[in-house]
């Protein structure tokens, strides 16, 4: 039996372990695995996960912060990353809202990527090659979202051998709003 991720989500009234964007964050970065310029991610929103899972949550994590934003069309991801190399990793991008589904990077010898849906069908994806950092544009015409809903509540997990060794936010989601066209 698979037990459902919405079974994960916190439903404690924890304030400082909830991310909301309360105001849209409308960015169009470039895709191409490079910071080559501060304002292509400057005004995404931020997270850095902390240490907030107690006295035996791990010291180090693999995922140094992330950054995500939205336009009409895509959400945009940048993680960055505090190892070398993510060979035997994945990462999960884990939709609860509108829809759950569950999107998977997985990362080969030469650290290119493959993106995944929760169907084992490939992605086509516009991604960045993993150098300590990744980034890439969901389309959210790929993620199955039916028409009407109000927000996007997601996580993202890093796994290995098929087991997840962390989750950002711990113990909670991202919520962004439904992105308008205009």
């Amino acid at each position: 039996m698979v037990v459902p991720e919405a079974l994960f989500e916190t439903i404690g009234n924890n304030s400082n372990q909830k991310y909301v964007v309360n105001h849209a964050v409308v960015i169009s970065p470039k895709i191409d695995g490079k910071s080559s310029d501060y304002e292509e991610w400057g005004k995404s929103s931020f997270y850095k996960p902390g240490t907030s899972g107690g006295t035996m949550h791990q010291v180090s994590t693999i995922v140094k912060s992330f950054n995500y934003g939205f336009n009409a069309d895509n959400l945009y991801l940048k993680v960055d990353f505090n190892e070398e190399s993510l060979t035997g990793f994945s990462l999960k991008i884990i939709f609860l809202k509108p829809v759950e589904t569950i999107i998977i990077l997985s990362f080969d010898l030469e650290n290119k990527i493959l993106v995944i849906d929760g169907q084992g069908k490939n992605m086509d994806v516009a991604n960045g090659i993993f150098n300590k950092s990744v980034e890439f544009a969901l389309p959210f015409s790929s993620l199955g979202f039916p028409e009407e809903y109000e927000n996007i509540k997601f996580a993202i997990s890093v796994n290995k051998n098929n087991s997840e060794i962390e989750r950002w936010p711990y113990q909670s989601t991202i919520e962004i709003p439904k992105p308008v066209k205009v």
